[in-house]
């Protein structure tokens, strides 16, 4: 009888602590879960974020393509015309555009070769001072 009581108590204490760490794995899990659940949140943020600006690129590309049927709409009245003063004067006008778009994209390419400027120190530039800056920045603090 003596023996059956401690095995049922060395039972119900093992039962006990098996309860107790299912309840820590138990509480690990709904921790890891409700990460997973932040995650999933803020993924989905970012999902509507993105469908936000798909949706606005998409209304800005209908409303380009819209200029551009206009547009060429009027060149094809353009074109049907007949009048040659008039077509010559769009061919000079569209030289002239693709002449200054190379001129722009050529300066760009050239500016961007180059390092971009940045400001020295006052002592920096005393050291690469000649002797004839010398006198005329002493001449020039006399005054």
């Amino acid at each position: 009888v003596h023996g059956d009581k401690f095995e049922i108590k060395m039972a119900l204490s093992s039962s006990k602590e098996l309860s107790k760490q299912q309840d820590q794995h138990l509480d690990e899990i709904n921790i890891i879960a409700s990460g997973f659940l932040n995650s999933a949140n803020n993924i989905n943020k970012q999902i509507d974020e993105q469908q936000k600006v798909l949706s606005d690129t998409e209304q800005d590309m209908n409303k380009a393509r819209d200029k551009m049927n206009f547009v060429m709409n009027k060149l094809s009245l353009l074109l049907k015309s007949t009048d040659t003063g008039l077509l010559c004067t769009v061919i000079i006008l569209l030289g002239i555009f693709i002449l200054l778009l190379m001129l722009v994209l050529g300066t760009q390419t050239i500016n961007s070769t180059y390092p971009p400027t940045i400001p020295v120190p006052y002592t920096h530039l005393r050291a690469h001072e000649t002797l004839r800056y010398l006198v005329c920045r002493l001449l020039l603090e006399k005054k």
